[in-house]
């Protein structure tokens, strides 16, 4: 089964930015209940390992991310599991020819199997390159491909998309020029069936651009987003930087939505098409430092990416948004962290924050304890009970490991989220002016990412040998 954030029957840090369009403000300290997963599964290796995505399909989920094998080497990791989590095979992977590497996104493939992306390295943590990886559906490795941009510079893939003809789209980052700020460009491949190359891109606004999610929309185009500095200065900040572009990769259309603070960190999850052939994005302010948010923000576009509303969400510490999705009904269901209680060692809950369709926080769920360092990265919307919509979630969590910042990969199914229910307190909107900018298309083939991108190791560099055991409250 196809993954979707939309309904479904039964994605490391990158960096995005936001202004404002029609704001609803915050939706403040609201009453949130504490929600107990039917049930919640712990896949562990013994130091950190970095959860990215959830794939459902017709027997289960994949998980996806990297674990740790010893001495510091980062291993792509893929977990298959049934509909109640139990382990059904794991398999880790070596992205010839270098011999470390993450995976940040799947895709069902159309001939069968599964299509990854990520980046692979050697010692050198800030050489990368974009990675490919096709696998059967048991597993096992059918190709995988690298590609490299001119500077040698860290290149990484973030997202990856089947296209009509067979081929794979996949969007990311890489370095297009050495200077005293990092100079960096979206960058967009696309391949034939067999992940060789037929053309690539890359899209410059400023200075840094650092792509990351890629949507299929359902006109035949695409979206890409990612973060990018306002200017050339390096004192410049962040925004949300969205393109709309056909299937040849030519620009239809540019879209900044101006910064707030200086950072917002997002995942390659943050942004669907929405059901009225708008689409929606999430992000965060920072809190005192570049590692946690200080609150959930989430903008409604139409489908010309002009601003329809703007919903913020925050308890009483610091909150970190990481995936979004729409239920039939409209509704829209965002995923992350709740109430770190600091800005530079998550130490929060999971949490799920239900919107109606037109921006208003409905209520909230938490899980977790207070004292460990959880959040969702990834879900999906499955049919639960009595009609209910029911959601199973992909999060990293601690799991008294070796060092305080130990964490695994964690999978949970949470009932009835249709139910959630808050005290809201009352909104006002104000109307503002979206900022469109001029974009410029690059068709060449470059590399990188910023420095800021060296972020997206955030959870991947430590050392450990695989065990499994289940997690217990």
């Amino acid at each position: 089964m196809e993954r979707k954030r939309s309904y479904k029957l039964g994605l490391i840090l990158c960096s995005l930015g936001l202004i404002t369009g029609i704001i609803i403000p915050s939706q403040g300290i609201m009453r949130g209940a504490s929600s107990t997963p039917i049930w919640e599964k712990m896949y562990e290796s013994p130091n950190e390992d970095a959860p990215t995505q959830l794939l459902a399909v017709a027997d289960g989920y994949i998980l996806t991310g990297s674990q740790n094998r010893g001495s510091g080497n980062q291993t792509p990791w893929v977990i298959k599991v049934d509909l109640e989590g139990n382990e059904q095979w794991n398999k880790s992977y070596t992205p010839a020819p270098a011999a470390q590497g993450h995976i940040r996104s799947i895709e069902k493939a159309p001939d069968g199997g599964y299509i990854l992306t990520g980046l692979a390295f050697e010692d050198d943590y800030f050489t990368w390159d974009l990675w490919i990886l096709k696998i059967y559906e048991n597993g096992t490795e059918e190709w995988n491909q690298t590609f490299n941009g001119v500077l040698d510079g860290p290149d990484y893939g973030a997202q990856i998309l089947s296209t009509p003809d067979g081929g794979y789209l996949v969007s990311g980052a890489t370095q297009a020029a050495l200077g005293t700020d990092w100079n960096t460009d979206y960058w967009l491949i696309k391949t034939d069936a067999s992940g060789n190359e037929e053309w690539n891109k890359t899209y410059h606004k400023e200075s840094s651009d650092q792509g990351t999610g890629l949507v299929a929309l359902s006109d035949g185009n695409y979206l890409i987003s990612g973060l990018s500095k306002q200017t050339a200065s390096l004192d410049s900040s962040f925004a949300v930087w969205t393109l709309k572009i056909d299937e040849n990769g030519t620009i239809i259309w540019g879209k900044a939505y101006g910064q707030e603070t200086d950072w917002y960190f997002a995942w390659e999850n943050n942004i669907i098409e929405t059901i009225d052939g708008g689409f929606l994005l999430t992000c965060y302010p920072k809190g005192d430092s570049i590692q946690i948010g200080s609150r959930y923000r989430i903008i409604k576009c139409d489908p010309d990416g002009n601003v329809e509303w703007e919903t913020t969400f925050n308890g009483e510490y610091y909150d970190t948004p990481t995936v979004c999705l729409q239920s039939p009904s409209g509704d829209y269901y965002i995923g992350g962290s709740y109430n770190s209680l600091s800005d530079t060692t998550e130490k929060g809950d999971m949490c799920i924050v239900r919107l109606n369709n037109t921006g208003t926080i409905q209520g909230y769920i938490t899980y977790g304890l207070i004292s460990r360092g959880e959040r969702i990265v990834d879900m999906v919307l499955v049919e639960g009970s009595n009609s209910s919509e029911d959601i199973v979630a992909l999060s990293l969590a601690e799991n008294e490991g070796t060092t305080p910042e130990y964490v695994d990969f964690w999978l949970g199914k949470f009932p009835k989220v249709n139910e959630i229910f808050g005290n809201p307190v009352s909104t006002t909107s104000t109307t503002t002016t979206t900022t469109t900018t001029t974009t410029t298309e690059e068709p060449t083939t470059p590399a990188g990412i910023p420095f800021a991108g060296i972020l997206i190791l955030y959870l991947t560099m430590s050392g450990g040998a695989l065990y499994r055991r289940k997690r217990r409250r």
